[in-house]
């Protein structure tokens, strides 16, 4: 659902964050506090796609982990 989450967020182009953010949540690969400042640094010079980028990857993250379906 990376694509439909991606849209709801109105950023078809992060559909990748979400992605990432579900392989963290499943996996535990990496932190997210590391994912978040990769994406402060990425994205210094375009602040204002920051917070939805954040957003994209915790949204994933919360499918991956499986805290989506707990919500519902």
């Amino acid at each position: 659902p990376a694509n439909e989450v991606a849209n709801e967020l109105g950023n078809p182009r992060g559909a990748n964050m979400v992605a990432l953010g579900a392989y963290i949540g499943a996996t535990g690969a990496v932190s997210m506090e590391r994912v978040e400042q990769v994406i402060h640094e990425t994205f210094a010079g375009k602040p204002k796609v920051i917070d939805v980028n954040i957003e994209a990857l915790h949204r994933g993250f919360d499918i991956g982990s499986g805290e989506q379906a707990a919500e519902a």
